[in-house]
């Protein structure tokens, strides 16, 4: 892939700009992964009235290729060469950055049952976590994958400066969009499960394709603010 060197402009509009200087197969992954969702939506129905556990575990296997399909597009778009290694290293981010909300939230959960005060205040912490943090962090598996060791999600956080209001913009977007349709699962006939299920993949493909471009443009907007977190990278950052 060819280096790219970007200027630092507004957040929100540099988004859009990654978005339309994605490569073609950046859009046919997640095309592919909207047909996906359609047709998971329709055998999990068919799955489940046979046996739950059918269900379930195709439904874990449309999360791990959505997982897949996420990471490729996010390394397509950052230009980073896509390996095992780095989807081993990505991945791992992924999962501490959504597990710190969960952790919070079930041990605040637990903690109810001996102390309401408690288990507020950590279930306090988990949505403050969720609403603030994460979408600061989007950038920290992409520098997790191109790190030689460790990336502190304190430098990825440090390194936010100067762009968190367009951070927390764009990466609401894609769960304002996840809004549009209601669940499949509600249709009342299969006329209308179609329906909704076309719909909701079409959703799942946008939701991919914005949650990759947030993730790689939030990384190199971060590398403005710390070069080091993509010194192993080809994509150059020059700062306004």
């Amino acid at each position: 892939m060819t280096p790219r060197t970007i200027v630092a402009t507004d957040f929100f509009s540099e988004v859009f700009q990654e978005l339309h200087a994605l490569p073609l197969i950046g859009f046919g992954i997640a095309a592919l992964i909207g047909v996906l969702s359609l047709g998971s939506d329709i055998a999990f129905r068919a799955l489940d009235a046979i046996h739950p556990m059918l269900a379930n575990v195709m439904g874990g296997l449309f999360v791990l290729t959505w997982f897949l399909a996420y990471f490729s597009v996010t390394m397509i778009s950052a230009k980073v060469k896509v390996s095992w290694r780095g989807g081993i290293k990505f991945g791992s981010s992924v999962l501490a950055n959504v597990g710190v909300p969960l952790g919070l939230l079930f041990g605040g959960i637990w903690l109810t049952r001996f102390s309401d005060g408690a288990g507020v205040l950590i279930l306090s912490a988990a949505a403050l976590y969720l609403m603030i943090v994460m979408p600061m962090l989007s950038g920290w598996p992409l520098a997790q994958t191109v790190g030689q060791g460790l990336v502190s999600p304190l430098r990825v956080l440090k390194a936010s400066k100067g762009h968190r209001w367009g951070l927390f913009a764009a990466s609401y977007l894609s769960t304002a969009i996840n809004k549009i349709f209601p669940a499949t699962d509600t249709a009342k006939s299969f006329k209308q499960a179609m329906l909704l299920g076309v719909g909701n993949g079409a959703v799942t493909a946008a939701s991919l394709l914005i949650l990759a471009i947030v993730a790689s443009t939030a990384w190199k907007f971060a590398c403005q603010n710390d070069p080091t977190l993509c010194e192993e990278s080809n994509t150059c950052i020059v700062p306004e």
